[in-house]
């Protein structure tokens, strides 16, 4: 931080979603999600404190295995 924050640069947080989908489970899950983590990284935000350094990704799978990270490619099945 070079310098203490600018009151005039100051502003609220606003999360907007159509009203209709406001209650809907996971436009409510989001909202729930995001707020928790705003208010948990506040500090990181708003230049208070340093944010984590970035953990490392897990290796790649093997050729052949599946990591979890998105759906399983199939190949097709050979025909002849």
């Amino acid at each position: 931080r070079l310098s203490d924050p600018l009151p005039e640069l100051d502003s609220g947080l606003w999360m907007l979603t159509h009203p209709d989908l406001r209650t809907t489970a996971r436009v409510r899950a989001f909202m729930d999600h995001a707020g928790q983590e705003i208010s948990r990284r506040r500090g990181q935000i708003e230049g208070r404190e340093e944010a984590p350094s970035e953990t490392a990704l897990p290796p790649s799978a093997e050729p052949g295995e599946t990591s979890g990270s998105g759906p399983e490619r199939q190949t097709p099945a050979a025909t002849g």
